[in-house]
Formats: C-alpha cells, sequence, structure tokens
C-alpha cells in the first residue's frame, strides 16, 4: 500500500472509519540534522 499526501499535514485516521487521533498531541518538531544543509544554514542566520 502506497499512499501519498497533497498536502503537508497530519491526518486524523489513515481509513474511513477508523479511530481518530489527536493531532494536537502529535511532538511535529525535527532535529536540526533532519534537514538539508540549506535549511540548517537559514535556522543558524535566524540564530
Amino acid at each position: 500500500v502506497s499512499l501519498e499526501k497533497h498536502e503537508e499535514r497530519w491526518w486524523e485516521a489513515t481509513l474511513v472509519g477508523e479511530a481518530k487521533i489527536n493531532v494536537s498531541k502529535i511532538d511535529c518538531s525535527r532535529p536540526m540534522t533532519d534537514l538539508d544543509d540549506e535549511a540548517q544554514a537559514k535556522i543558524g542566520e535566524m540564530m
């Protein structure tokens, strides 16, 4: 099964009829090391 998102946002559920999750409790932070070099440089400039 391959799922593709059209927008970058959290899904409440994967399948229709499935129990919904509370998306406000998701930790959506990312470590800087997960970002590409350009994004890391931009963040470094802003700090």
